[in-house]
Order: C-alpha cells, then sequence, then structure tokens
C-alpha cells in the first residue's frame, strides 16, 4: 500500500488513507482503538484492550468483542495493525502521521532550546509558531465512548497534560512579545491562554497588565471586573491577592509607562505580598518536583517562602524506614543516600530531591536516607502543602493530573509485563 495514513487527533478527529476518507466508514469504537494504538506505540495486551473497551462484559465476551473490532478494522488498515496471539500493536514502519505526535516532539524541541539557550530569542520563538497552529483544538473533541471510561479517563490526562504543555509555550511566547513590547500580540496570545483555561489567574493579570500597557487602561479594569464576578457567581471565591494589587495599581496610575523596564514590573506586580526578586533556587527546585509540575510560579513562590531549612552533619540520619512520611526534601548543599539497611539504593546531591510523595500522605518511608557529607537541606511539610491547596485548585489539578499519570505508567508496565510472559508463552508453546 503506497497510500499514507493520517490521524488527526486535535480538534475533529479524522482519519484518512490516501483520499479515502475513513471516519465516517469506521465505528467511534474502532476510530477510538486506532488513535489508542497509535499514541501508545508499544505493543497492548489483548485482554488490556479487551477491558479498556468493554469493562462491563465478560473476559470472554470482550475478547469476542475485540476480534470482530479487529476484523472491521484488518479490512481497512491491515498493513498498520501488527497482531500476535496476545498483543496487538500499531505498525509505525508504514506510512503515517499522526498530529500530536508531531506537536509532542515539536514542543520537546523548542523546550530543548529554550533550555540551552537560557532565554527565549526570535529564532526559538519562530519555532515556537508553527508547534501552536498545529494546536487546532483539544485532543479528540467532542469524541467520546461513554460506555469506555478507562478510554475517557487516558484521553482526559493527554488532554490535561497537552494543555499544560501548550499553555507553557504560549507563557513563552507572550514574555517575548511583551520584552519586545508588542503588547496587543501578546494580548492575542493570552486570550488563547484564557480559551484552554479561563481560571488560569496569572492570564487573567496577564490580560490586564498588557491592556493597561497598550493604553487600554479602562479596558484592563473592566477585565478585573468581568473576571470578580465570574468567580463570585461560578465559585463563590474572590481573586486572589497579586490580581487585585494589580487592580488597585492600575487604578491609581502606578504602574510603569510602556517603554520601561517591563519584565521587571510585571514580575513585582504579578507575584504575590510584593516580592521582587527573581525566582530564586527554591522555586526553580520546586519546578523540577512531578507534583509541582504545573503549579503557577506565584504559588510556587509563595510555597518556597514557607520552606524551612534544616541541616545534618555527616552520618547523621535524615529519616528512618518504615517511619510515618510527613515531609519532602530539597538537598540545598550536600550528598544523602537513600538505603535499606546495607544496600543503597542511591546517592543523591546537591538540587536532588527525596520523599516527595510523604507530602501527599503519611504511609511509611520505604527506605532509610543518611546524610553523606555534612548537608544543607530546604524541607516542605504535608501542613504547608494542605494549607496551600486549600482554595487553590490550579495546585490541586497538577497534583492529581500527576498521581494519574503515574498510575496510568504503573498499569502500562504491568501490561507490558504481562504481555513479555505471554509472548515467553507463546515461544514455550
Amino acid at each position: 500500500m503506497n497510500s499514507s495514513l493520517e490521524i488527526i487527533t486535535l480538534g475533529r478527529v479524522r482519519v484518512r488513507l490516501g483520499d479515502r476518507e475513513l471516519t465516517g466508514t469506521l465505528s467511534n469504537k474502532a476510530v477510538a482503538l486506532l488513535i489508542y494504538l497509535a499514541c501508545e506505540s508499544q505493543p497492548q495486551s489483548r485482554l488490556h484492550l479487551a477491558e479498556l473497551f468493554w469493562p462491563e462484559r465478560s473476559e470472554e465476551q470482550a475478547l469476542s468483542n475485540l476480534r470482530t473490532l479487529l476484523t472491521r478494522l484488518r479490512t481497512h488498515l491491515e498493513p498498520y495493525l501488527v497482531i500476535t496471539r496476545s498483543t496487538i500493536a500499531f505498525n509505525q514502519t508504514q506510512p503515517y502521521h499522526l498530529d500530536i505526535a508531531e506537536l509532542e516532539l515539536g514542543l520537546k524541541e523548542v523546550s530543548r532550546q529554550v533550555r540551552k539557550a537560557d532565554s527565549l530569542s526570535k529564532e526559538i520563538t519562530a519555532q515556537i509558531e508553527p508547534n501552536l497552529k498545529l494546536y487546532r483544538g483539544e485532543f479528540l473533541a467532542g469524541f467520546y465512548l461513554s460506555e469506555a471510561p478507562g478510554f475517557e479517563e487516558w484521553s482526559s490526562q493527554i488532554r490535561t497534560k497537552l494543555q499544560q504543555q501548550i499553555s507553557q509555550a504560549l507563557y513563552q511566547m507572550i514574555a517575548y512579545k511583551e520584552r519586545e513590547a508588542h503588547y496587543e500580540e501578546a494580548t492575542e496570545l493570552v486570550n488563547r491562554l484564557l480559551e484552554l483555561d479561563p481560571l488560569q489567574e496569572e492570564a487573567h493579570r496577564r490580560r490586564m497588565w498588557l491592556l493597561a500597557q497598550s493604553g487600554q487602561r479602562h479596558a484592563a479594569l473592566n477585565h478585573y471586573k468581568i473576571y470578580q464576578q465570574y468567580l463570585a457567581r461560578e465559585l463563590d471565591i474572590a481573586p486572589e491577592a497579586p490580581t487585585t494589587d494589580l487592580f488597585e495599581k492600575i487604578k491609581k496610575n502606578e504602574i510603569p509607562a510602556p517603554g520601561s523596564n517591563n519584565s521587571k514590573a510585571l514580575a513585582v506586580l504579578t507575584r504575590p505580598n510584593g516580592l521582587t526578586s527573581e525566582p530564586s533556587d527554591q522555586i526553580d527546585q520546586l519546578k523540577r518536583v512531578s507534583i509541582f509540575a504545573s503549579t503557577p510560579e506565584h504559588l510556587l513562590a509563595e510555597l518556597a517562602k514557607r520552606l524551612e531549612e534544616v541541616s545534618y552533619r555527616a552520618g547523621e540520619v535524615i529519616f528512618e524506614k518504615g517511619e510515618p512520611g510527613e515531609c519532602m526534601y530539597i538537598i540545598a548543599e550536600g550528598q544523602v543516600r537513600v538505603h535499606d539497611g546495607q544496600r543503597t539504593i542511591n546517592d543523591l546531591s546537591t538540587r536532588d530531591i527525596f520523599g516527595e510523595m510523604a507530602v501527599l500522605d503519611t504511609a511509611p518511608r520505604l527506605a532509610t536516607v543518611t546524610a553523606l557529607t555534612d548537608a544543607r537541606l530546604w524541607r516542605l511539610d504535608q501542613v504547608t502543602l494542605y494549607e496551600l491547596m486549600a482554595g487553590r485548585i490550579e495546585v490541586v489539578k497538577g497534583i492529581i493530573g500527576m498521581l494519574s499519570q503515574r498510575l496510568r505508567e504503573r498499569v502500562q508496565d504491568v501490561v507490558e509485563l504481562d504481555s513479555r510472559l505471554h509472548a515467553i508463552q507463546d515461544q514455550n508453546d
């Protein structure tokens, strides 16, 4: 077959093989199975797929339904399916285009370029723009399988992760446009952020700031009032303190005029409690903790101020295996060893993090941690995190998303192990 397969998952779902439109020909479940296999890329066990798409059926009936669905898919797309007695996979050696794979690869490369350059440039932003254009809408927008909650959960996790990546790319573009004083273009990008998530408070502050900088002071004040009414009506809460502070500064005409050091001024105005310094080492380290991956920087700044600095002498035990977990640590300076008795699990040093799951529950520690050298640590208690989470939906959403992703990865590990065991069994048979 010379025709290339095209799978569009962003916005309206489409499946095309050359000039043939297959979206209407294939059932929704067949399209969902194809998309799932293409996105996951690794072989999937038959039993996992059967349970994913027919959870209410018996194992025998679900596997029978899967065989029937595969027969229909093979009629149109046989070269794209690698089927064994125990697993099913998408054949990546055939010519195909998967839009979400292209987008994620592009965003990953941009992120690498930003880290390498340590700042934005015209060349890097030129790479961001085509990736933003690829994002035509949410992952599987309007596409649902009501009888397959496992598939819906999977698609929701990808949707959330992708929105976070797009939000990060938009913020990078906005920062560049602000630096170049292209306020109207930056405002358009902020509007896209708010389309992704109307509750991104930092985005609302950005819009207010940009409107004021472009001479639309009344529009900036009006935006705050509209947002304030929306929060009161829908969630019965008020805007965050930094948002209200910015409103008051705009109202009193206390913000710098266009052309001044706007990036620094914006940082002052949009961080809580008048924080004027650049992001600290603590904030940089908190960004690296998976449970805070999507937490806005101004909230990380608030969290960083509550970190407790503690010190340990070389050879001193930081915590023992079996102790209830109640805090996590970031190594500011020094080295520690994670071990189980005499067995070393890992050696960690400056900038590493350990015990992070303990801020979410008080389950017993799974290992002992001992200072190898004199060590200075930043400690975050569970109570402190819970105080920050109270009323901060963006923090809670980020943590739930991370935990769901971690659970999904563990399930996938089990599925892959099961597939390997079945493959070994097939060879022995």
